[in-house]
């Protein structure tokens, strides 16, 4: 029973797996067909479409030649058209290109007239700045080959090489004026004002030099009226100072031969150096003047104690003393006036020692008569 039922249950198996089959099978062959139809209505489709289209285009070819040759004849009118007035634009052009031609001729000439007159006359009077705008015109004008543009050329370039020779010497010039205008030398500085002046040096800078050249010659001056003064003063100084030597010499002289003034020598050792003298004549005027300040201390000396030795003996009215003293007295050049009154005192005191005297002798005399 068991197998029984298994082989059913096979059978059965397979019999549903073949109805699935057959079923599957339908199935596809009715999508096939299904497939089929669409596809050949869609053939259908295009085909009419197709039809359709190819119906449109020809009517557009057609319509489109039609527009076409009216176009072409449309253009084909319009051509011939431009073509004419092409033709007439370019007979105006070519009239008017003759007739600016003609006046670009004649404006040229013109230009070339102006230029070369202007050109020449900055030529002629060799001007830089005229010749420039020579140049420049006939460069604006378009005139640049012309022989007297080229000549014109060269001469600025002869011009200007001048001109910049001439600043540089202006400059040289400016800078040697502002370096002798430091330097305190006259003709330096008078050579270097003349080249700056003939170099056209700015007028600042020649007022400066020359107001240095006056302040310089104005202190050379006073250097020269300096030294002609102080050769003046120097000569005036050794006349001067020979007149003090020669006194010098003479008061010398007479000092060391006699007993001379002494006030006289003094006089002139203070003149000899007031005015500047040495050397041998004033250490000899000097000397002397000592010897005879020491001869003056001395003789005051003496004449002192001569004075207090003949006071001393007058004091005394001692006749002898007062004498020596006298005599010492006159050695020493004590005072006239008090050797006088001295010898007075002494001739009084002589008075009354012989009064004395007499009066005594009177007395021995009268003593001896009397016999008592």
């Amino acid at each position: 029973a068991k197998i029984r039922s298994k082989l059913e249950k096979e059978q059965r198996a397979r019999r549903e797996a073949l109805e699935a089959a057959e079923a599957a099978k339908r199935e596809r062959e009715r999508h096939e067909a299904e497939e089929r139809a669409r596809q050949l209505a869609e053939k259908r489709a295009r085909a009419d479409e197709e039809r359709k289209r190819r119906e449109e285009d020809y009517r557009a070819a057609c319509r489109a030649k039609i527009a076409a040759e009216q176009k072409a004849k449309k253009e084909a009118e319009a051509r011939a058209k431009r073509e004419a007035e092409e033709r007439a634009r370019l007979e105006a052009e070519e009239a008017k290109r003759r007739e600016e031609a003609r006046r670009e001729a004649e404006e040229q000439a013109k230009r070339e007239a102006e230029v070369t007159g202007t050109v020449e006359l900055a030529m002629q009077s060799s001007s830089l700045k005229l010749l420039h705008k020579g140049v420049e015109l006939a460069e604006l004008y378009g005139v640049a080959s012309l022989p007297i543009v080229v000549e014109a050329r060269a001469k600025v370039r002869q011009l200007e090489a001048d001109a910049m020779r001439h600043e540089a010497e202006r400059a040289r010039a400016a800078a040697a004026l502002k370096a002798a205008i430091e330097i305190d030398e006259i003709e330096l500085l008078e050579s270097a004002l003349g080249a700056a002046e003939r170099s056209g040096a700015g007028a600042e800078l020649l007022v400066q030099g020359k107001a240095r050249l006056e302040e310089l010659r104005a202190a050379e001056t006073a250097r020269r009226e300096a030294e002609e003064a102080e050769r003046i003063e120097a000569e005036e100084l050794a006349r001067v100072q020979g007149e003090a030597i020669a006194k010098l010499r003479a008061a010398t002289d007479i000092a060391a031969d006699i007993a001379a003034d002494i006030e006289t020598l003094e006089h002139a050792v203070a003149e000899a150096v007031g005015v500047g003298v040495v050397g041998h004549e004033l250490w000899m005027a000097r000397a002397a003047l000592g010897k005879l300040v020491e001869e003056r201390e001395r003789k005051a000396a003496a004449r002192r104690a001569a004075e207090a030795a003949l006071f001393s003996a007058l004091q005394a009215e001692d006749v002898a003393l007062v004498e020596a003293a006298l005599d010492d007295a006159e050695l020493a050049e004590v005072d006239e006036a008090d050797v006088s009154a001295a010898r007075q005192r002494l001739e009084a005191l002589k008075g009354e020692l012989l009064a004395l005297e007499q009066a005594e002798a009177r007395a021995a005399i009268d003593v001896a008569d009397d016999p008592e």
